[in-house]
């Protein structure tokens, strides 16, 4: 945000100094050129994302990438259930929604869908963009057809609607655990809990593409955990 911030003033700056040139540098090294005198004002559109249609019965639309991701066959973030941000390091000592140990819940200990305001998907992208629920991931796996595959070296899976649109799931594992899974399973968050366990930790609800097996089923793990998130709307 501060980079755009002095862009723009940048930019402000110059257009009052007729004979000036607005250079703007791109990453691949190219640099464009306006006149200035012919600048009338700078503003930034966020980033728009794009809805997959599969034809589902619902109507629900799928995000074609993870959050945080530029491809699809990207990772992204890994995002604890109820949280907002990526991070690092994923332990029940820096889960948000605790008081540092998993028998210490300060949210959520009764409520099994997530708030908007804790759903990265909507808080990160905005508009109708949400975390995915239990019953839109079943949707998703009864109506697909579904293959394993490898997208640019990443393996994964497709999942083609009914009217042959499809998206590809990454098999980016997850974080908080010795084996995270990684190039084997995709975990992806739902916006729900049925406060249930996993072995002793309280857990919330997660789709799963197992590209080792070849099984795609929805099962539960640790709130802690770092997993990733793939996003949809009604729109």
């Amino acid at each position: 945000m501060k980079k755009l911030i002095v862009f723009a003033l940048l930019v402000a700056g110059q257009t009052a100094v007729l004979g000036q040139t607005v250079n703007i540098h791109m990453k691949d090294g190219r640099v464009i050129e306006y006149n200035a005198a012919d600048v009338d004002y700078v503003n930034f559109s966020a980033t728009k994302h794009e809805a997959v249609d599969l034809g589902l019965t619902s109507g629900t639309k799928w995000a074609t990438c993870n959050l945080g991701a530029a491809r699809p066959e990207d990772t992204g973030y890994f995002i604890a259930w109820g949280e907002v941000t990526g991070k690092e390091n994923f332990s029940w000592e820096n889960y948000k929604w605790c008081n540092g140990s998993k028998t210490s819940l300060t949210k959520y200990t009764s409520r099994s869908t997530l708030e908007p305001e804790d759903d990265a998907a909507h808080v990160m992208w905005g508009g109708t963009w949400r975390m995915p629920s239990l019953e839109e991931a079943t949707e998703l796996m009864k109506e697909c057809t579904k293959s394993v595959t490898t997208q640019n070296g990443v393996l994964g899976a497709v999942f083609t609607g009914p009217n042959g649109n499809s998206i590809f799931l990454p098999a980016s594992g997850c974080k908080g655990d010795e084996n995270n899974w990684e190039g084997l399973h995709g975990l992806f968050w739902l916006n729900s809990t049925q406060n249930n366990y996993w072995n002793s930790d309280p857990a919330a609800d997660y789709f799963e593409v197992d590209c080792q097996t070849v099984r795609y089923t929805t099962y539960r793990a640790p709130r802690s955990w770092g997993l990733s998130i793939r996003a949809v709307t009604s729109e």
